[in-house]
């Protein structure tokens, strides 16, 4: 497999070239390689690292709690008819469009912009991130312009078009509510694209926290738009989707007071010679199409569920088991992963090569850490977690246990999705976007063929099952190419800590369903009992799994001590000044 890398460009500088970045924002670029300690296992991430990375977690931890509310009050108000089904199948494209633009962005964007920001380069910094701005609004028009033409056949596919249940009436109203809410909510692409350059020019500044905060005021905006649409016994889905188009926009409005606080300008120009974005250009487009394959699998599965599974409320289940799927990993593990990123970017940019594998293997044991106990938890507790989440108003058992059974085969991915999103990242910042890319087709080419296997026996279960097989072809596909490009990357020590790891959470966690009912039983059966059960056996069960990771000599516990006293001595530095 190839590895194409950038063209040359500006000289890698010097640590101590580092443009100034706002206190407390998080860590520097090159100046977190150089931060780093020795070559222990502990010292191969600096300190400074855990503040960022928890200021990320945080955030992303409010985020997806809100996540998870929006899609309580949806499943409450709603329920899963042909409405809710209307707006997952209308807000999917520009969803996956989304992730495409969006993550290209990101991952292309960083490395660039960080060059010239560590050159010191202002003005030409500037003017590049003005100059992607512009490209990207242009793109972007145009594939908004086409989904507001094309709404009727690009929603068609997608709707349920055989059941039983539905009258010629139903299956016409849900079409023209498909549509409706299409062309309604296309225009978020562009406010996701805006967001993403300016998430690329704060992260490459050591900024993390408005990027990931934006979700907050997003879900806040949608849960209010849910709560009115739904006032005084009305069900109107289209003011939802129009609420979803105004929280998408708070998401870009969210991080001009970073901007601003960082006295950067982010305008708009468009010049199509200049050489950074030519140079952009040319590795853009597999990140693209990396993001493409990997958004296509669940557009296959919504597709196969309409199609095949003849009820419309198990397409529904099957995207809230998704989502809460993806929690397990997006509050910490990525958490990680994004605030690891420029550090791999500076350490391949500075040519320390023993540097970025140890940033690499450290990181991912540190990945795994995080991981496992949530993707152990989520998979014994997943009906427990659905019926505190899910299980209110509309959403009925029924519905709990359809997207338990897809949680079920969801979580056994969860590892496989977190290594190849933070493989894909190495491989980008090392300026190779080819190889994530072919990752991204063997996942989805895996992904596709075993839906149409497991579709029938398995039903929503085997659609979840082919995702997540399809993320271990492509982790494993990965691992073999990062061996092959950076050597040994300290596999048997990964592989006998992640062992512990899992045993020790399956130790954890597996009373948790007996501990569950029992605190159920004594605090009471209402919602508020359960959640309260849940939280319980979620932090008991999470000491209980660290205490025995330390007691099995598990090398990450000290990794994670390392960055959590880093962190602390931060804040204790910081709290004069307030």
């Amino acid at each position: 497999m190839s590895s194409d890398t950038l063209p040359a460009g500006p000289e890698a500088p010097d640590a101590s070239s580092v443009a100034p970045v706002p206190e407390g924002s998080g860590a520097g670029i090159p100046g977190a390689v150089a931060a780093m300690g020795g070559d222990d296992a502990v010292g191969a991430i600096p300190k400074a690292m855990g503040g960022a990375a928890l200021l990320v977690a945080a955030a992303t931890m409010c985020s997806k709690i809100l996540g998870l509310l929006r899609d309580t009050v949806m499943a409450t108000r709603f329920g899963s008819d042909y409405r809710t089904t209307a707006y997952f199948v209308a807000s999917q494209l520009p969803l996956v469009l989304f992730a495409a633009v969006g993550v290209a962005i990101q991952m292309v964007f960083i490395p660039i912009f960080s060059s010239l920001i560590a050159r010191r380069e202002e003005e030409e910094a500037e003017r590049f991130a003005a100059n992607v701005n512009g490209a990207v609004t242009l793109v972007v028009a145009i594939l908004i312009v086409l989904l507001e033409a094309l709404a009727g056949p690009i929603v068609t596919p997608f709707l349920h078009q055989a059941s039983a249940h539905f009258t010629a009436a139903d299956r016409l109203r849900e079409y023209h509510l498909a549509v409706r809410l299409l062309r309604v909510m296309s225009p978020l692409i562009m406010f996701y694209a805006w967001s993403g350059v300016a998430g690329g020019v704060l992260n490459s500044r050591g900024v993390f926290g408005p990027n990931a905060a934006m979700g907050i005021p997003q879900n806040l905006t949608i849960i209010g738009s849910i709560l009115l649409a739904t006032a005084r016994g009305a069900r109107d889905m289209a003011l939802v989707g129009w609420g979803s188009l105004v929280g998408t926009l708070t998401t870009f409005l969210v991080q001009w007071p970073a901007l601003a606080y960082s006295r950067f300008r982010l305008r708009w120009r468009l010049d199509l010679r200049d050489p950074l974005l030519r140079r952009m250009g040319r590795l853009v487009l597999p990140v693209i199409f990396t993001s493409l394959a990997q958004q296509s699998g669940i557009v296959v599965d919504r597709w196969l569920a309409a199609r095949r599974l003849h009820t419309v409320a198990l397409l529904t289940d099957l995207t809230y088991a998704g989502r809460m799927q993806a929690l397990a990993y997006a509050v910490l593990g990525l958490s990680v992963a994004t605030v690891l990123y420029p550090s791999l970017s500076a350490a391949e940019g500075l040519g320390e090569q023993s540097r970025f594998r140890q940033v690499l293997t450290r990181g991912l044991g540190l990945i795994n850490f995080l991981t496992v106990p949530v993707m152990v938890g989520l998979f014994l507790l997943r009906y427990q977690a659905v019926l505190v989440v899910l299980r209110h108003g509309r959403f009925t058992l029924a519905d709990a246990r359809a997207t338990s059974f897809a949680l079920l085969f969801f979580t056994l991915g969860t590892l496989s999705f977190a290594w190849q999103d933070y493989f894909n990242r190495a491989f980008f910042a090392s300026h190779d976007t080819r190889t994530p890319m072919y990752g991204g087709f063997i996942a989805v080419a895996v992904n596709i063929a075993l839906d149409f296997v497991l579709v029938g026996p398995l039903r929503q279960g085997g659609l979840a099952l082919g995702t997540a097989l399809g993320w271990t072809a492509a982790a494993a596909f990965l691992v073999v190419r990062l061996r092959a490009r950076f050597g040994l990357l300290g596999g048997r020590r990964l592989a006998a800590s992640g062992l512990r790891m899992l045993g020790a959470a399956i130790a954890a966690f597996l009373p948790g369903r007996l501990v569950f009912d029992t605190l159920w039983g004594v605090i009471g059966h209402g919602g508020l009992g359960a959640a309260a059960a849940l939280l319980i056996v979620g932090v008991g069960g999470t000491a209980v799994y660290v205490g025995l990771c330390a007691l099995l000599s598990v090398p990450e516990v000290a990794t994670a001590h390392h960055l959590l006293r880093g962190m602390l001595r931060r804040s204790g530095r910081a709290a004069p000044a307030r």
